[in-house]
This record gives C-alpha cells, structure tokens and sequence, in this order.
C-alpha cells in the first residue's frame, strides 16, 4: 500500500499545509505530477483535462472504441442495403484510420489529431478528401449513436482542405461568376 507523502506549493499551486493533513497514496501524487507536467506544455490543468473527458468521452455512460465504431459502421450501411462496393470501400478506408485510433475511445479523438492524420497520408486531395468524407460519415454514426456529443471532423475541414485556390477545381458558381464578367 501507498503511503501518503507531502509536496509542496511549488509542485502544486496548493496550500502545502493542508497537503500534509492529506492521506494521498504516493502514486497518485506521481501521476498527478507528471500529468500536470505534460498539460502544463498546452496551459492547461488536470481539471480541464477531466472536464475535456467527461464531456466527450462519457456521452450518457456510452462509448465505443474506433475499432468497434467502425464495425458497428459498415454493419449498419450494410442492414442499411448499401452496395457491398460501399461497403468494401468503407471497411478498407476506416481501417486505415482504426490502424492509428482502433483502441482509442472514439469520444477522445481530437480534430488536431484527425487534420494531422489527413496530413499524414501520402495520397492525392482528392483521395483525402474521401478519407475525410469517411470520417465525417463514422462521426456522424457516433453522435447518433451517443457515443459522442459532435463531430471532430466538421470543426476544422472544408470540402478543400488546405489546398491553395490557385490548386484547385473551381466551383459550378466561381465558372458561372467568371463566365459571366466576359
């Protein structure tokens, strides 16, 4: 069994004597010292990771891995009557992105993790944007399902991407727009 030991204010913004009266095992002073150590590197505090968990990862005491999302995904589209193609396409491109995430909780999936994975791929735009559309489709799934309060995905994307306008296809309303200036 753990035995309780002090820290001091400079370890914790606390009041050390009242510390002291704690009975706090030893290991979870550690994980709280080292846990404050790495959200101290994005200014943020052991509450507001707690906070940030609660909120999406214990959606109405539901969750689901992105493993097991996916899953229940391509088995829904396939009740759904889906073409097996569909769902072919949907199982090989989500399990790419279950290779990276499959045992995390689906709910503590951040967008930065998401746009980086994008990033990632070493595939055309247009490849991505369909990993993209996947995703969006998974999320979608999983806030249906209550196994999350939103979309990760939509908080950051455009159907674009980060591709330069120069770069790009314009849109049936840019041609219609610049057609029409002579």
């Amino acid at each position: 069994m753990d035995r309780a030991i002090p820290f001091t204010a400079v370890d914790f913004p606390v009041n050390d004597k009242n510390v002291k009266r704690a009975d706090t095992p030893i290991s979870l002073l550690a994980m709280a010292r080292e846990c404050t150590k790495k959200l101290s590197a994005y200014g943020k505090t052991i509450k507001d990771a707690t906070d940030f968990f609660i909120e999406h990862a214990a959606v109405g005491g539901k969750s689901a891995t992105v493993a097991n999302l996916v899953d229940e995904l391509v088995a829904a589209r396939k009740k759904a009557g889906a073409s097996q193609f569909d769902v072919d396409d949907i199982r090989s491109r989500l399990a790419v992105f279950a290779k990276k995430f499959g045992g995390r909780e689906v709910g503590t999936i951040t967008t930065p993790e998401i746009v980086d994975w994008l990033r990632s791929l070493n595939v055309s735009i247009v490849t991505r944007n369909h990993y993209r559309r996947l995703i969006v489709l998974a999320f979608n799934f999983a806030v249906q399902n209550g196994y999350v309060t939103g979309n990760p995905v939509l908080a950051r994307f455009t159907s674009t991407g980060d591709v330069p306008r120069s770069q790009r296809q314009s849109t049936p309303a840019e041609l219609r727009c610049a057609s029409s200036r002579g």
